[in-house]
């Protein structure tokens, strides 16, 4: 599908994004194909408005596996990708940084576990010094590293209940003990 969506006005460029993920829910378009059209076109989207409405079908569409799996991780990447490019290009709306960052981490396979990491200890994106990590994405990272079986998970865990302690780190705790009970039931 080639379309240039620079030279569509804002509002038909919102119909265009939902009537897209329509066409996935009624399966007249693979996912993959949205998932194609986003990385080619997600980038240059400036709808605030919008945005969080693609983040969230590419969400859904990666946590219910409709992608097949030899395909799924080199998407991921590239959705990682053009999240990152997105994040650094709206570096001065921290807003849109913060709700950016939330789905780059949710997303984020295994194989990046050392880019969690980093900002799980250091407060900021890999390379990236204007984005700054807080405390709730933070415990989302050590979450994932303990989901994907990262070894010092738990030491981290630690030493982030001891950084600016409050009501935030409860909930973690919870959360953190919930997930660690999980996965000794599997």
């Amino acid at each position: 599908m080639k379309v240039k969506l620079s030279g569509i006005d804002d509002l038909n460029r919102c119909y265009l994004w939902r009537i897209l993920w329509d066409q996935v829910r009624l399966r007249k378009m693979r996912p993959d194909d949205f998932i194609e059209f986003v990385i080619q076109h997600f980038y240059g989207e400036s709808i605030e408005a919008i945005i969080p409405y693609i983040l969230d079908c590419v969400s859904y569409v990666f946590s219910m596996g409709l992608l097949n799996v030899p395909e799924r991780e080199s998407a991921v990447n590239s959705v990682l990708d053009v999240f990152f490019a997105q994040m650094r290009a709206n570096k001065n709306n921290k807003s849109m940084v913060n709700m950016i960052l939330n789905y780059w981490i949710q997303l984020c396979p295994e194989a990046k576990s050392e880019d969690l990491c980093y900002m799980a200890t250091n407060d900021q994106f890999p390379s990236m010094i204007d984005i700054k990590v807080n405390k709730r994405q933070r415990y989302a990272c050590l979450r994932k590293l303990l989901k994907n079986g990262r070894s010092g998970t738990k030491l981290l865990f630690d030493k982030e209940q001891q950084r600016n302690f409050s009501d935030a780190d409860h909930m973690a705790k919870l959360q953190y003990e919930a997930s660690e009970t999980s996965k000794e039931s599997k």
